[in-house]
C-alpha cells in the first residue's frame, strides 16, 4: 500500500466474501465484535473501488475519511521525480 501500487493480486470482491463466511461463523465475542465492521469496511471499498480492485485498494476509504494518503518514502520521492 505505501508503494501506491495496489496490485497484488487478490481481489477486493474475493476478500469481502470471505470475511462475509467468517462473520457468520465465528463464535468468540471478541472476534464476532469486530467482523461486522470489518465486512462494512469490505463493502465501502468494493462500493467504491469494485469487485475487481485489488485488495490492498481497502486502503483508499480509510484514506478519503482521513482526508490523507499513506505513502512510502521511495512512492513518495518517485511521484516527486
Amino acid at each position: 500500500m505505501l508503494s501506491r501500487k495496489f496490485d497484488y493480486g487478490f481481489k477486493l470482491g474475493h476478500m469481502l466474501r470471505d470475511v462475509a463466511v467468517a462473520a457468520e461463523s465465528v463464535c468468540d465475542g471478541t472476534t464476532s465484535r469486530f467482523m461486522p465492521l470489518v465486512k462494512e469496511l469490505l463493502e465501502e471499498a468494493v462500493q467504491q473501488e469494485g469487485n475487481d480492485a485489488d485488495y490492498s485498494r481497502l486502503v483508499r476509504p480509510l484514506e478519503v475519511a482521513a482526508g490523507c494518503e499513506l505513502w512510502g518514502k521511495a512512492a513518495r520521492d518517485a511521484e516527486r521525480a
